[in-house]
């Protein structure tokens, strides 16, 4: 069996490019990023969430042996949060801020391109995030390491099914043109198998119920930003990540 390496060091130049974006933490040295390296380093993200992913279990299991449970749990969620420095909160924020005041399509986009946030996009954060906190409480424990596992993961396959499958909503440029205009079709099934064969060793054939209902809602999430704004954008990508996060450790709450 032949080995193409000329493959593996372009998956490994894309997930150096994903890591850069999606997290704080260096890794390498910076290059110059063009719109077309940055949109199909989106075939990445999956595994960037699955080492993020790694990263929790780790520190789930040390704070185990010291703190309680609800506190460890609290101490996980909040851990993803600094690791990625927010970015995909702050579109999920805005992205709830454009919904809530904007009237037509021109008036949301302009809202939720406003770095200043509202208040309901606020109250929606914190309940984001206790909603992940509490439902990742009421994950049974055996689970757990398998959801924190997957469940970066599965925010990052959302966001690229969303890419593949939709386009830019805005004229001009944006965060989300470079992934819209160039993660397609052959980026998604590169992270939708490495997500699947993730899921699957983590959580069985249960763990592959849950990612259908997770893709089926990235779908409406998706055509409903598209009859709304006429595409996606940037800040939906974080919208929808963050969602699938939320609905992942909900349904391991309730099915697992």
């Amino acid at each position: 069996m032949m080995i193409d390496y000329g493959m593996i060091r372009e998956w490994s130049r894309q997930f150096a490019t994903a890591w850069r974006f999606l997290t704080i933490i260096p890794l390498g040295r910076e290059a110059d990023l063009s719109s077309e390296r940055l949109g199909k380093s989106m075939a990445m993200f999956p595994a960037v969430g699955l080492v993020l992913g790694a990263i929790l279990v780790i520190l789930h299991a040390l704070l185990s042996y010291v703190f309680p449970t609800l506190l460890v749990d609290l101490s996980v969620i909040s851990a993803l949060i600094l690791m990625t420095g927010g970015l995909h909160l702050d579109g999920f924020t805005d992205s709830i801020d454009g919904l809530a005041g904007g009237r037509n399509r021109e008036e949301i986009l302009d809202i939720m391109r406003d770095s200043r946030v509202g208040v309901i996009g606020v109250i929606a954060l914190i309940l984001l995030i206790l909603f992940k906190v509490v439902s990742l409480n009421q994950c049974p424990e055996r689970w757990k390491p398998g959801l924190l596992l997957c469940m970066p993961c599965m925010g990052r396959w959302s966001m690229l099914q969303m890419s593949a499958f939709s386009r830019y909503a805005r004229e001009g440029e944006g965060t989300g043109r470079a992934f819209a205009d160039f993660s397609g079709r052959p980026e998604y099934l590169v992270g939708f198998v490495f997500t699947s064969a993730a899921v699957f060793l983590a959580l069985g054939i249960k763990g592959l119920l849950i990612l259908g209902l997770i893709g089926l809602t990235t779908y409406l999430t998706t055509r409903f930003f598209e009859a709304k704004l006429g595409g996606v954008t940037g800040d939906t990508h974080g919208f929808t990540g963050e969602l699938s996060e939320a609905l992942f450790l909900l349904l391991g709450a309730a099915v697992l």
